[in-house]
């Protein structure tokens, strides 16, 4: 069944107001409902929000009784998903592992991070933090984004090197050609001073009128 508009912004402002009274003591919530001014629907909707938070009955209330069994490493590796074969894990987070893939179709060899949607690793990482201990799901690192941004940026990426290419070429040949001009001036210098110094050259300083 499809939620209208109505329904959907009713929920919102259910939920708004949801929020000011989690933000009470627990004894002082429905006291607090009780004198809002606001329509019967929408009380009604707090109430409703409000008894499901305070029953606490849901599944992540008792997560000794989750079942899931973690995702071990690399256990997908050689699996077919679709027109990709999975070779490496190359991360992971809560509820899901990131595996490279190549491609099996189209563009022979082309390469991608599939991400694998794995509840069972939710499950592993929540058991181990309830025991105080670390857990697996971490934020992706700086290859894995600079891969994702380059992905998705191919164009762009390839016109900035282009361009950073030409500059390091311009000043490369800049510096190159300054070498040269700094090696002849030298080159001169030393010819001035050798002939300065040279016999024939205090001759031609004796021969000065004074």
């Amino acid at each position: 069944m499809t939620m209208t508009q109505a329904e959907r912004d009713a929920w919102v402002r259910a939920d708004r107001v949801l929020d000011i009274l989690l933000d009470l003591p627990h004894e002082a919530r429905r006291m607090h409902l009780a004198r809002l001014d606001i329509d019967g629907p929408l009380r009604k909707r707090v109430e409703r929000l409000l008894a499901a938070m305070e029953d606490g009955d849901g599944p992540l209330d008792h997560p000794g009784n989750m079942m899931l069994p973690p995702l071990a490493e690399h256990v997908l590796r050689g699996r077919r998903l679709g027109r990709w074969a999975l070779e490496t894990e190359i991360g992971r987070g809560g509820v899901a592992v990131v595996y490279r893939a190549r491609s099996l179709e189209g563009p022979a060899g082309q390469c991608v991070a599939v991400k694998v949607l794995a509840l069972g690793a939710l499950a592993d990482d929540l058991r181990r933090w309830l025991d105080g201990r670390a857990v697996r799901a971490q934020p992706p690192g700086p290859w894995y984004r600079l891969r994702k941004f380059v992905g998705r940026n191919r164009l762009a990426v390839a016109a900035s090197l282009a361009l950073l290419l030409a500059l390091a070429a311009g000043l490369a040949a800049t510096l190159w050609q300054a070498g040269i001009a700094r090696q002849a001036k030298l080159e001169g210098l030393r010819e001035v001073v050798l002939g300065s110094t040279s016999p024939d050259g205090a001759a031609a300083n004796d021969r000065r009128p004074h």
